[in-house]
């Protein structure tokens, strides 16, 4: 016969009937002639089908081709692939002497050309170099044992090489031809980075080096290191240089574990220098790992002395569950000018597990905005609050922390919340720092706000919730350093009935100094609303009428500014819990007469002020005391003769009269 057919396969969808009949044209001889596969169309995985078997098939054979049968149905999600697959032997043996047969020989050339056919089918399913390359092309491949584990690329000269996942080389699929792999922009698979459970970390590093290394004051060009949506493994600490942005697909999408990294390593450190760092869109998971490790590390250690990093963005960035002794989360440390926004942190469960803490040790550091970031969770167990969710402090005489801005943000706890001034001596004391509009809520800690040393502190709009049976203190003063400067102010606190909303020591050897609240809203349960024994805080918790205890010749103006008198008759010789420039109005409801004759605790007239129900006064405390405050009259409003006798002491109008302007 003649083999005029190039063709060596044919192929079809199952039809999910019994006894489904393929056809095919190439010639085949015997038995053991065909190959017959069924690919499964959406994954591409295959099965070889045995001939003669139950769930196989059945085939004729010949110079014409013949038909496949399909014994048992397949499913039409099934594609049926039919090869032909010639026995590579030599089976014709020619005897000296013996006859010549014209019909052996051409079978045997028939079987060749059959052979041919199929080889040349393989090889246009194979790599291979183009005509056009030169001669010396060698792509012979590495041995087993040099390209065990590795990964198989091409050299500078286009011949076959192997490398390990830290490698660079230019890889030969057409869908990685496609990414971009020069500045500004590179993506780290470009470098060899492959997903988990392999360590991203060398080749990440090799993509930020390709943007430049950062050697002492040298600043690199800088770009863009794209980490794109899936699982991946850093086991390896990644420096980033100045001008290198880290970005993921979001940190839903882009999701990095470190479980693996060395004791005292991060994930990701800036350089010592490093200006203009940017870390967006993706998650750190610690995988409840037990090395004394950290996720990223923004500014620099003490050993880095003289170093002055500055301008860090973190955006979108999500760390969690390093459960070690001392995990940390993020660390902030001699770095300024640095803007937070949407970050979560949360899980440093360790014993001393914090999720943030800014730090500095031997460079001021500050300067920084946080907008909408979330510091830990409410509820206790492993893996959902820190320890503490953030510390603010300093840890060397003659810096400080400071100039810090919280917008929106939440604190959550399992110890604390919060904890402001963790120093040594006044120097290093924490300063300047503004928190408006957040929260702090726990089930279990001690304190939600703990504040220990600070200057020039503002809390204002916030809300402190602690959940039933946690009974956390809200805001703890507690005595152990220097208060400088403090207003509290539009808070709103629900608590455990045992819970205190403000609580302020005076059992160790700290001061206080300024340190003003106005305006603490209760709700719904009704813990202790100020424990400060002493009389160190000005407070003013709230704008509703407050009422004197009825008789009460002392009664206490302690955190209001509104007050109501009872009706019965009594001689009011001083106000007790007053702080010095506070400021509170009096309205009588009954016969209340005001010792100012005696001038000592209640100055303003050489006669007692006698009022009737519906008069008014205004007091101003002149100097503070629990017990031994001395107050000044600033008006008097007489209702029932309309009458205002004096104002700061100085009579302006009597009987609708103005007798001084």
């Amino acid at each position: 016969m003649t083999v005029s057919d190039t063709t060596n396969r044919t192929s079809a969808v199952a039809d999910n009937s019994d006894g489904q009949e393929i056809p095919y044209t190439f010639p085949t001889t015997e038995s053991g002639d065909l190959a017959v596969y069924k690919r499964l169309t959406s994954t591409g995985a295959e099965t070889e089908l045995t001939e003669g078997a139950e769930d196989g098939y059945t085939a004729t054979y010949g110079s014409s081709g013949g038909t496949v049968t399909i014994t048992s149905a397949i499913a039409a999600t099934y594609e049926i692939h039919i090869v032909r697959t010639t026995p590579f032997t030599q089976t014709l043996d020619l005897e000296a002497g013996g006859s010549f047969s014209a019909e052996n020989i051409e079978s045997s050339l028939d079987k060749l050309t059959k052979l041919t056919t199929q080889l040349n089918d393989a090889k246009k399913r194979s790599l291979r170099a183009p005509e056009s390359d030169a001669v010396a092309t060698d792509l012979e491949i590495p041995n087993s044992v040099d390209r065990a584990s590795k990964n198989l690329g091409f050299d500078s000269d286009g011949n076959p090489c192997v490398t390990d996942s830290s490698g660079t080389f230019e890889l030969a699929n057409a869908y990685y031809d496609d990414l971009i792999t020069k500045s500004p922009w590179v993506d780290v698979r470009a470098f060899g980075g492959q997903a988990y459970p392999n360590d991203l970390g060398p080749a990440l590093q090799d993509a930020i080096d390709s943007l430049g290394q950062q050697t002492g004051s040298t600043i690199c060009d800088g770009g863009i290191v794209f980490i794109p949506e899936g699982k991946w493994a850093i086991k390896t600490e990644v420096t980033v240089y100045s001008n290198v942005t880290i970005i993921g697909a979001g940190a839903h999408a882009t999701h990095i574990i470190c479980n693996a990294l060395s004791a005292g390593d991060w994930c990701f450190k800036t350089y010592k220098s490093a200006n203009n760092v940017r870390f967006i869109g993706f998650s750190i998971n610690g995988a409840t790992s037990t090395t004394p490790a950290g996720g990223i590390l923004i500014g620099n250690e003490a050993a880095d002395s003289g170093s002055s990093p500055a301008y860090i963005t973190v955006s979108d960035v999500r760390v969690s569950d390093i459960h070690t002794a001392s995990g940390v989360g993020i660390q902030v440390s001699n770095v300024s000018h640095c803007l937070f926004d949407h970050v979560v942190v949360m899980g440093m469960h360790g014993l001393a597990g914090t999720g943030l803490l800014i730090n500095a040790d031997h460079l001021s550091t500050g300067e920084m905005a946080f907008n909408a970031c979330k510091f830990g969770s409410p509820y206790s167990g492993t893996g959902s609050p820190n320890r503490t969710a953030m510390i603010i402090d300093t840890s060397t005489s003659g810096v400080a922390t400071g100039q810090l801005t919280f917008t929106g943000c939440f604190w959550g706890g399992e110890n604390y919340g919060l904890v402001i001034g963790e120093v040594a001596e006044e120097s290093m004391i924490p300063r300047n720092i503004n928190i408006s509009g957040s929260m702090f809520e726990s089930s279990s800690a001690e304190s939600l706000l703990l504040i220990q040393n600070v200057r020039d502190l503002t809390i204002e709009n916030c809300a402190f919730h602690g959940h039933t049976g946690g009974a956390p203190i809200g805001v703890h003063f507690d005595n152990s350093g220097m208060v400088y400067n403090v207003l509290l102010s539009n808070l709103s606190f629900n608590l455990d009935d045992a819970s205190t909303c403000v609580q302020v020591d005076d059992d160790d050897s700290g001061t206080y100094t300024n340190v003003r609240i106005e305006g603490l809203y209760i709700q719904d349960t009704d813990p202790t609303k100020l424990d400060d024994a002493s009389g160190y805080v000005k407070a003013a918790f709230g704008h509703s009428a407050q009422t004197f205890t009825d008789s009460d010749a002392t009664p206490s103006v302690q955190g209001y500014h509104l007050f109501n008198t009872n009706t019965t008759a009594v001689t009011v010789t001083r106000f007790d819990d007053a702080y010095t420039g506070q400021e509170f109005t009096i309205v009588s409801k009954g016969n209340i007469t005001f010792d100012t004759s005696s001038g000592t605790r209640l100055i303003g007239s050489s006669a007692d002020i006698v009022t009737s129900a519906g008069d008014i006064t205004t007091w101003v405390c002149e100097t503070a005391g629990t017990t031994a405050s001395v107050c000044r009259l600033k008006s008097y409003i007489n209702i029932s003769e309309t009458k205002i006798l004096c104002v700061d002491n100085e009579v302006l109008c009597v009987d609708n009269e103005v007798v001084k302007v």
